[in-house]
């Protein structure tokens, strides 16, 4: 058998644990009734392909892998069990067709879409955040890999897998955050391990994505450090990468494989409206605190915006830094005068910035501040400046872990495990990650 023959078996397979998992099979008449009552007889192909594991309408591997990649669906007889005709369709109806279906099979059967457990699948933990690596296989009821790593006197590292990985498709959770370059250091050498014990592919999955603000030459002389750590990442091994809510959006460019950048601006809106339901009375804006964030902000306000029913404000920040954690000139673009103000940012290293913005903010006639980033450095006199600021509450993603000695309650920390998770699972199965962000064409 060919090793694209392989493939194509392997995924029909995915598909199968994707909508079924290995127990508790649904009654395959009552799914296909469901089915024909509601697409007159049509059937999206994926889902012919979950049939073969209990009717067995086709043994045709390559032509249902085929139809896989491409935009029909089949027509079946009367019983059920023999394919009439085929019809073309476009890709986006089919895309609809097949989460409808899952949705109702999942409400029908009282099931979560990760109920099984993938023997080709391994999810491996660095040092850097093993607390959310384990809240990504809690959800999705999957073990975490065992690892050992050990750093010798002289600060080198080793480490060894626990576990056979010969064949499997590994997940390395690992964010490059302080101390940056050991953990940097630690993921190459996971990756290198894995690549030597004969795993079919891996992926980087890193919360976060150090170096990322040295995207470009800013002064002369100057390395462009987010590109040379993207060659390392990839002369290592690793075939994907999935980050979260990169510093800027062009950093995917210096990849040459896939990358997938996640967003979480949606949680912190949810974590948001949540916190204050029935507290939002006033008008509320939302803040970049550069022209570069512009983007980021809107989106947060466009799911502040559908989460609260009601339009959201915008203003923007203009600053000018003299180096790097320092800011030599802040105005505000826009009207925040007896309004509720959100500061949205993709990090919070030192918080200077930040506290300069939300005193500006006040200055201004804010009613409140708020602060939404997805990643909490929090570093040096961070917390410290955050606490004795203007800010109400900082809402930041734990991409980061948030230790004892920086917990504070005007710092809320929000778990994207779900969000990982799912993307996971997704790039397991071979299904769309855009679709979480509703990014769908």
């Amino acid at each position: 058998m060919s090793n694209t023959h392989k493939t194509l078996q392997h995924r029909i397979k995915k598909q199968i644990e994707f909508y079924f998992g290995d127990n508790n099979l649904p009654n395959d008449k009552y799914l296909l009734g469901k089915v024909r009552e509601s697409e007159k007889g049509w059937i999206p192909i994926e889902m012919l392909a979950t049939f073969n594991r209990v009717k067995k309408l086709s043994t045709d591997v390559e032509f249902i892998s085929k139809c896989l990649h491409s935009s029909i669906l089949l027509e079946l007889d009367s019983n059920g069990t023999h394919v009439r005709r085929v019809k073309p369709l476009q890709e986006k109806p089919v895309n609809k067709i097949q989460e409808a279906l899952k949705s109702k099979f999942w409400k029908d059967h009282d099931l979560s879409p990760f109920t099984h457990t993938d023997s080709h699948m391994r999810i491996i933990s660095g040092t850097s955040n093993p607390d959310l690596a384990q809240k990504i296989c809690d959800e999705l009821k999957h073990p975490l890999t065992p690892v050992t790593i050990r750093r010798f006197a002289d600060g080198e590292t080793w480490c060894q897998v626990q576990e056979s990985v010969r064949g499997c498709d590994v997940f390395i959770v690992q964010s490059t955050c302080s101390p940056v370059n050991d953990h940097l250091m630690e993921l190459l050498l996971l990756v290198d391990a894995i690549k030597r014990a004969s795993a079919r592919s891996i992926t980087a999955v890193m919360p976060y994505y150090g170096y990322a603000r040295q995207d470009r030459k800013t002064k002369a002389r100057v390395p462009i450090s987010a590109a040379l750590v993207a060659k390392l990442i990839e002369s290592a091994g690793v075939e994907r990468v999935c980050s979260l809510d990169l510093h800027c959006g062009q950093i995917q460019g210096f990849f040459s494989c896939a990358v997938d950048n996640l967003f979480g601006q949606p949680k912190l809106a949810n974590a948001f409206a949540q916190t204050y339901q029935g507290d939002l009375e006033n008008d509320i804006v939302v803040v970049s605190p550069d022209a570069g964030g512009t983007e980021r902000a809107d989106y947060f306000r466009d799911a502040l915006a559908n989460l609260l029913g009601r339009d959201v404000g915008m203003a923007m920040m203009n600053k000018k830094r003299e180096e790097a954690n320092k800011v030599a000139r802040m105005e505000l673009i826009g009207d925040v005068t007896g309004k509720d103000c959100i500061i949205v940012d993709d990090m919070i290293d030192t918080a200077g910035t930040l506290c300069l913005a939300a005193s500006r903010l006040e200055e201004s006639g804010a009613r409140r501040v708020f602060a939404c980033a997805s990643h909490g450095l929090l570093n040096g006199p961070g917390v410290s400046r955050i606490v004795e600021s203007v800010l109400e509450r900082v809402f930041i993603l734990n991409t980061i872990p948030l230790p004892q000695d920086k917990q504070h309650q005007k710092i809320v920390s929000v778990s994207v495990a779900d969000v990982l998770s799912q993307t996971i699972e997704r790039i397991n199965t071979g299904s769309s990650v855009s679709t979480l962000f509703g990014l769908e064409p």
